[in-house]
């Protein structure tokens, strides 16, 4: 019997509950927040305009969603039109509001878990969605990367 101590086995044992949209999410919002956690202890906290909020999101949108493409493509082994769509929405929307918050906040310390909070509620949030408005003669699904991952149980 394999026995978890510590924060790892909690961290486990939640994530094993999670859909994979949800785990996209928290790997989307766990890289972007650790990006803007590095930037605002290297530069101090930075008061950013709407313009650079912009373009600081397709960054780290962009970044997320090639990230992910190898991890979903080369190691999970999934088909890319199966999931880009879904992958790219997840990116853009965790990225979005984890900058807004960060640099509402201000609070650059904590943007890692700011971003893996975000990325489950954002991944959550899709796969709800997808369920809500997937047609059943056609299989239309772009807030889901898996057949089976947001089947409401």
């Amino acid at each position: 019997m394999h026995v978890r101590s510590g924060l790892g086995s909690i961290l486990a044992g939640y994530l094993s509950k999670l859909n994979l949209c949800s785990l996209v999410g928290y790997i989307v919002g766990a890289l972007a927040g650790l990006l803007l956690t590095i930037q605002g202890l290297k530069h101090g906290g930075l008061s950013l305009n709407s313009k650079e909020v912009f373009y600081i999101t397709i960054v780290l949108t962009v970044f997320t969603f090639f990230v992910m493409l190898i991890i979903l493509g080369a190691f999970v082994r999934m088909r890319v039109s199966s999931f880009a769509v879904g992958v790219f929405l997840n990116c853009f929307f965790t990225c979005f509001l984890i900058v807004l918050l960060v640099n509402g906040s201000e609070i650059y310390i904590i943007a890692w878990l700011i971003g893996m909070i975000v990325g489950i509620i954002v991944g959550s949030s899709l796969c709800w969605l997808n369920v809500l408005t997937t047609v059943k003669d056609r299989n239309i699904s772009w807030g889901c990367y898996h057949d089976s991952c947001c089947k409401p149980n």
